[in-house]
């Protein structure tokens, strides 16, 4: 009897496992859990913090030389929906996956989590579906634009210093870290408005001038429904 539960196990587990390592591929997807190329993902915003992307390219490449990468990669599984146009739009992420594209990796992929499949859905019920908290549709000067000029590849995202700044900011512990979608950029609209700076080509060293003012700002009572707000310490 011992044995039979044993082999029971063993054979779920060999299933669990060979699911979660298969390739998707739009709308022939049958798994909850698989594996995609970069190729096939879509961003679901315009811009990125490029400030903490050096470091996170370093920990790619370091789990590349240590021969690690594939489990490096399934800690990091992304959320994702699968759209009428057979892509997959990642909810979460865009960070990490960025820094793989720029990574020494060869062959570039990532393991992703099926939140929904829109694949049968009009386009027009995608669209609806993602703007409702799914995706992030503001610019650099945080203006709102529309769902199909959004970058069609990882590669044609451009730089937020504003977006830097917030993750400084909450790296310093000014607000918290908690499970909302697009945090940091919540944060940097409120730095934007109460700063007004022209940040533009600022590089880690000139960010992190402004870091206490911007602590100052985030921990004013008038943010207190702010996600992560922790208050004056």
């Amino acid at each position: 009897m011992k044995f039979l539960v044993l082999l029971l196990f063993a054979f779920i587990s060999t299933i669990s496992s060979a699911d979660h390592n298969t390739f998707c591929t739009g709308k022939e997807v049958k798994t909850v859990e698989c594996k995609i190329s970069l190729e096939n993902i879509h961003p679901t915003q315009f811009l990125l913090g490029m400030v903490s992307i050096p470091k996170k390219i370093k920990k790619v490449n370091k789990a590349i030389k240590k021969g690690e990468l594939d489990d490096f990669l399934k800690e990091k599984v992304l959320p994702v929906v699968i759209g009428p146009d057979g892509l997959f739009y990642i909810l979460d992420g865009h960070h990490s996956t960025y820094a793989l594209l720029k990574s020494k990796a060869k062959n570039k992929y990532v393991y992703v989590s099926i939140d929904k499949n829109c694949s049968d859905c009009s386009m027009q019920e995608f669209i609806s579906y993602m703007e409702d908290g799914r995706s992030y549709l503001y610019d650099n000067d945080f203006v709102k634009q529309d769902f199909n000029t959004l970058p069609k590849t990882l590669n044609a995202l451009k730089d937020s210093p504003y977006r830097s700044l917030s993750w400084l900011v909450r790296k310093e512990g000014c607000y918290n870290k908690v499970k909302v979608n697009f945090l940091e950029f919540l944060w940097a609209k409120v730095l934007m408005d109460e700063m007004n700076l022209d940040l533009t080509g600022a590089d880690k060293k000139e960010l992190k001038t402004h870091i206490e003012a911007s602590c100052n700002i985030v921990r004013k009572l008038k943010y207190s429904s702010m996600p992560g707000y922790v208050g004056s310490m």
